[in-house]
């Protein structure tokens, strides 16, 4: 799609319109985490959010490895050679870091990177037990703390009427791309898996009025489009580590493979659509109510409860996915263990799964993983055939 090609050129040419906006006087916030921070709360005070989540390339590794030990997290060494380096154009116009504590590994970022350079940062409270009861107001206080920072920032008042304005934009936002996402359910999906996570990481990078209303144009394309595959192609879900900008290879091989990748659950790469803000009442605590009860679903926090391992079933059943893929990114210990224990439960159901793992060198084995991708999927084509036989 052209709109699809626009919705790039807002993530290359980034830095180009941060730039513009610094020299008229906005703060940019970069952001480490998982999605617990408020992007409509930082807009209020009128500077401008930046996630920081490029990644795929070994140069930002190397770049790392003076600055943090090597057994630490693919994606989280990435930002710390982003960070340190400065060859990220995006990342060298961050005035202030908001880190999201309750992630080991985004904690861990921010004391690797306050060690050599200092800058302004922000430690945001999440707690982990949910069911806790000073959980929600701790995280209350986290957010009213970090609003107080922003104005002090950038000299403005967040306002409720401002509040308002970015909680109805970014619940539009959603909506669309949850809309979008339901379409993948469709027998021929009339989108790719490739291009709905770019559509979700755009999101991240482009202004989102502007964003808004390409948004509107790609779901009205999508409504009317053929879809893009076959009925017989094997539906491919995609869970496990982050998928960064950039790092896309392996959903291109498994496209290549001849299947459909369909859904996909990977730590917070994408946007969660299923959670809207409240605009009735007081915006600060709807917009934390918002964003804390997305972490009650949290499959990457513990206990592993039954519920939240059901994400997985769930989307499976949704999808109507025929074969799983996790992606392993080294060092992410918790995202490994877990992926062990969803993949077990799903070849119990007679889904076929396997893990790939991943220290962004595919490019050095190539080959390799390629071949093991299409057998899979030749595997994942003979075991829905069989299900088939048996369901006629």
């Amino acid at each position: 799609m052209e709109i699809m090609k626009q919705l790039s050129k807002c993530i290359e040419q980034r830095h180009i319109e941060l730039e513009k906006m610094k020299n008229r006087g906005s703060k940019v916030v970069g952001i480490l985490g998982f999605g617990y921070t408020p992007e409509e709360m930082i807009f209020a005070a009128g500077a401008i959010p930046q996630r920081l989540i490029r990644g795929g390339d070994r140069e930002s590794l190397d770049d790392s490895r003076e600055y943090c030990h090597n057994c630490f997290s693919t994606f989280h060494k990435a930002q710390i050679g982003y960070l340190m380096k400065e060859k990220d154009p995006v990342y060298n116009l961050i005035d202030h870091l908001v880190l999201e504590s309750g992630d080991e590994h985004s904690e861990l970022t921010g004391m690797y990177v306050y060690a050599y350079k200092p800058m302004p940062m922000t430690w945001l409270g999440i707690p982990g037990d949910t069911e806790y009861s000073g959980a929600f107001p701790y995280y209350l206080s986290s957010l009213e703390k970090f609003k107080k920072e922003l104005e002090k920032l950038t000299g403005n008042q967040v306002s409720q009427q401002k509040l308002e304005e970015y909680a109805k934009l970014y619940n539009d936002i959603r909506d669309l791309l949850g809309k979008i996402n339901d379409l993948r359910k469709a027998p021929s999906p009339p989108i790719s898996g490739l291009d709905y996570v770019k559509l979700n990481h755009a999101s991240f990078y482009c202004d989102p009025h502007e964003y808004l209303a390409l948004l509107k144009q790609v779901y009205e394309e999508l409504k009317l489009r053929t879809g893009v595959y076959t009925k017989d192609t094997p539906r491919i879900a995609v869970f496990g580590c982050p998928i960064a900008v950039g790092d896309y290879r392996l959903l291109e091989l498994i496209e290549d493979a001849g299947a459909a990748v369909v859904t996909e659950e990977i730590t917070g790469s994408t946007r969660d659509c299923k959670t809207m803000t409240s605009i009735e009442g007081n915006l600060m605590e709807n917009l934390a109510q918002r964003y804390y009860s997305k972490k009650s679903k949290d499959v990457y926090k513990y206990p592993w409860r039954e519920e939240l391992l059901s994400v997985y079933s769930g989307l499976v059943d949704d999808f109507k996915v025929d074969g799983v893929i996790w992606y392993q990114l080294m060092y992410m210990e918790a995202q490994s263990m877990l992926g062990y224990v969803v993949n077990k439960r799903l070849k119990q159901r007679g889904i076929p799964a396997m893990t790939i793992q991943s220290e962004y060198d595919f490019t050095s084995r190539i080959e390799a993983v390629k071949t093991r991708i299409e057998t899979f999927i030749e595997v994942v084509k003979q075991s829905k055939s069989k299900r088939g036989n048996r369901n006629g």
